[in-house]
């Protein structure tokens, strides 16, 4: 068994805030950080799996296609938007980021908790369909997978 944990500021700011959480809970061997697709937070950042990967860690990425404004309702970030295509060119450019990699796997944790009405991939969220989640999911596995990234395990996380 292996312990994960998420801290707010980890990677972004850097991995030393896990050092404290390691006193009391012993080695922390999985890094888990959210990271939305809009609002600015959504470049690939190397440089964060750098910093896992330079102490041995595992990195788990919860990868959220959403802009993080609190409002569930995002057309644009809609699981039929993803599956339609409108995102491929920021699909592609992750994906172009992980091959570059030799190191892995990473695990995305990808549209997670679609069991609610708090995210626009959502089944609750108005419009919602599960037909259409499915079609996104396969749509950016598929992208991956046809530009030859071998480094990824696909985390599905439905609640």
């Amino acid at each position: 068994m292996k312990l994960g944990l998420h801290l707010e500021s980890v990677p972004q700011e850097g991995l030393s805030p896990l050092t404290a959480a390691e006193a009391g809970l012993g080695p922390v061997e999985i890094v888990h950080w959210f990271q939305a697709w809009g609002g600015g937070h959504g470049p690939f950042r190397s440089d964060w799996l750098d910093a896992v990967a330079a102490t041995g860690r595992t990195g788990l990425l919860t990868w959220e296609p959403w802009a993080l404004t609190g409002e569930a309702a995002q057309p644009a970030f809609a699981p039929q938007a993803i599956a339609a295509g409108a995102h491929d060119d920021y699909l592609a450019a992750w994906a172009a980021g992980f091959a570059a990699r030799s190191d892995g796997p990473w695990p995305i944790r990808l549209m997670h908790e679609v069991n609610g009405t708090w995210y626009p991939w959502g089944g609750g969220v108005p419009g919602g369909d599960p037909a259409a989640y499915r079609d996104a999911w396969i749509h950016i596995h598929e992208l991956f997978r046809s530009t030859g990234v071998g480094n990824i395990s696909w985390v599905w996380c439905p609640l």
